[in-house]
């Protein structure tokens, strides 16, 4: 052991004089649900409280700027959190808690125009969606409704294990190829099948950003996307807009996504939407409009959706669910201190449900 700690202790002096760009950081938050209940007959009001989320990381690179990486271990206290695409299946179980590698990556750029990344980025990279993601809740975990949404109908991140090759051969201009590599041993040619995503990028100035996207990721034919995001148009606005369609599907699988927000002087609103006009119609919608109390933030979510695609196993319905989610941040400097409640009935069955919940984040 001691053999080993000496080690450690020469490889990092020599990282630390190869890598003198280095960066470390971490956040603790924990949760407390004051009181929830599902709204069912007979159902409990229950209380409960956990230690969510404890994450470290450190990223460097070196003087020149031409290698790098990143390496970001997180604990969850409830496992993996379900939000951040398919990383569930890569943690490993301690008792009723999960942790997990969440960010570990190298990458290298020889010249300005390439760049050559290597591992895991469960924050993920290309994505199209930038607003009607988990950006609309601005990251408030828990206490609002963290639902990423958007990857069916604005292609969203690319977050497996893998590779990636950026290139830049002009200003505005990105050429994006990403693969999944497999973490256990697999044919290549059923590798191949369900591996790449290849993704052209123009920034037109002043303008706004195209994106065009092609993944194979859910099937051989694969899905095909564009978008087009723009926050300089008008003063205060930003707004994306697009689709996808599946090459997979049997008739015209064709979404549609759509968000924007507006931010003024100590308030704004944010919006998103997201349709499926095929033969089940499926809409999904939220507004949400905020104001600065200059101590604290406060944001009110309205959704409504209809109950066209299966929820969690169950049939698919048209009636139309709904919830209102208020809750208030208060921005304390080294972390922030947020509570709020989430009411509704999403899945249209007569049962109106109630939460809660207050979380405490600290970042170090």
């Amino acid at each position: 052991m001691k053999k080993l700690i000496a080690i450690l202790v020469v490889f990092a002096l020599v990282a630390g004089a190869a890598f003198a760009e280095t960066a470390m950081g971490g956040s603790a938050e924990v949760r407390w649900t004051i009181a929830e209940n599902s709204g069912a007959d007979n159902a409990k009001t229950l209380t409960s409280g956990a230690v969510e989320a404890v994450g470290f990381q450190m990223s460097t690179a070196n003087d020149e700027g031409t290698f790098g990486g990143m390496g970001k271990f997180v604990f969850w206290g409830h496992g993996p959190n379900v939000g951040h695409g398919t990383a569930g299946n890569r943690g490993w179980e301690i008792g009723p808690s999960h942790h997990k590698w969440d960010r570990v990556f190298a990458w290298w750029q020889p010249i300005p125009q390439v760049k050559f990344f290597l591992g895991f980025d469960g924050d993920g990279q290309f994505n199209t969606a930038n607003l009607s993601r988990w950006g609309h809740h601005q990251m408030d975990r828990g206490i609002s409704v963290e639902d990423w949404d958007a990857s069916d109908f604005l292609i969203g991140n690319w977050d497996d294990f893998g590779m990636a090759l950026i290139i830049t051969p002009m200003d505005g201009l990105a050429l994006n190829l990403a693969m999944n590599i497999p973490q256990a041993k697999t044919d290549v040619e059923d590798w191949l099948k369900e591996s790449i995503q290849f993704q052209v990028v123009y920034a037109i100035p002043d303008i706004g950003t195209v994106y065009f996207t092609y993944n194979n990721f859910s099937g051989e034919d694969g899905l095909v996307g564009l978008t087009f995001h723009s926050g300089s148009l008008v003063d205060g606005l930003a707004f994306e807009v697009g689709g996808s369609f599946d090459l997979d599907a049997d008739d015209d699988a064709v979404n549609f996504g759509v968000g924007v927000h507006y931010s003024g002087d100590g308030f704004g609103v944010k919006a998103r939407a997201f349709f499926w006009p095929n033969d089940d119609f499926y809409v999904k919608a939220d507004i949400m409009p905020w104001v600065d109390l200059g101590f604290a933030t406060l944001y009110c979510n309205i959704r409504v959706v209809t109950g066209a695609r299966d929820y969690h196993g169950e049939d698919a319905t048209t009636d139309l669910g709904w919830h209102v989610n208020p809750y208030l941040r208060l921005n304390v400097g080294v972390g922030d201190f947020r509570i709020g409640a989430l009411i509704g009935d999403e899945r249209a069955k007569d049962e109106i449900s109630f939460k809660l919940a207050m979380s405490m984040l600290v970042s170090f």
